[in-house]
């Protein structure tokens, strides 16, 4: 993740696939290609600048840069002040059809320096289909988008302020585990998914055990046994944009289920170990 705002060569060779200037080939009659580059532009126009960009890697050699790829941005507002989470907008688009173009909703941990924590439970990913489009459709959704904003805020802080026990702690951690693995055939230490890997993410809190969690998941790290083979691993991390979307998704909307139970019962939730 850069601390200033990338220039389109600096993105070229994060992910090409955003410069394309056509279709791939056996895309349909309805279908309407849009440039990325173009939407890039346009929310550039609105103040938000690329902070970093992926592309999926691709199977079929003929589909090299028509893949799906994503861009990470970041208002002009948050390069001029360090706060402990930076609001991102999230784009996401192929020209195979494989994907619709896509804006999202995430925060960036500073004190995390990588990993994107998407929002998905508190907003769907703003749609903008490759039929029929036009430039107010971009402008329409990132002012959709960013209204989300204060009630992000409003649901971070809420988890700052719900303390969970080690019981709930590792509970949280099993669930995730099968949102990550085959947990049919593999055997999670849930406690490495709960490992501090910086100062700043020592405490029982939700947000830093959520965080905690989701950068294992993300980033790698987390140790197991394959019970087939009966081998050790250490997870890697996960390249695929669709699956870091997924997970981001799942263990967000994971976490606002913990929230909302707390809020009901105001005791420590003694789930099974």
């Amino acid at each position: 993740m850069s601390k200033l705002p990338l220039t389109n060569e600096q993105l070229r060779t994060l992910a090409p696939s955003i410069f394309t200037t056509e279709p791939y080939h056996a895309v349909s009659d309805r279908y309407t290609y849009i440039s990325t580059e173009k939407i890039l532009n346009i929310m550039r126009e609105h103040g938000w600048l690329p902070v970093d960009a992926f592309e999926n890697k691709v199977r079929l050699e003929d589909k090299q840069n028509y893949q799906k790829h994503l861009i990470v941005l970041q208002n002009f507002s948050s390069f001029l002040m360090e706060e402990e989470n930076i609001p991102q907008l999230i784009l996401s688009s192929s020209h195979d059809t494989s994907a619709c173009m896509e804006l999202r909703l995430g925060i960036f941990r500073l004190i995390c320096k990588n990993g994107i924590i998407l929002a998905d439970s508190l907003m769907q990913a703003h749609k903008i289909k490759h039929i029929g489009f036009c430039e107010t459709d971009v402008f329409t959704a990132i002012k959709e988008t960013v209204s989300y904003l204060p009630l992000l805020d409003e649901r971070i802080n809420t988890y700052k302020n719900i303390q969970l026990s080690s019981v709930e702690e590792l509970a949280f951690a099993k669930v995730a585990a099968s949102v990550r693995f085959d947990v049919d055939t593999l055997d999670i230490d849930h406690n490495s998914m709960l490992e501090v890997r910086r100062d700043g993410d020592i405490g029982n809190d939700l947000w830093r055990v959520f965080n905690r969690i989701e950068e294992s998941c993300q980033r790698g790290g987390i140790k197991g046994k394959n019970r087939i083979t009966n081998r050790n691993f250490t997870s890697k991390a996960i390249q695929s944009i669709d699956s870091n979307l997924h997970i981001g998704e799942k263990l967000f909307s994971l976490a606002d289920k913990i929230a909302n139970i707390k809020a009901q019962t105001q005791q420590p939730l003694m789930m099974a170990a």
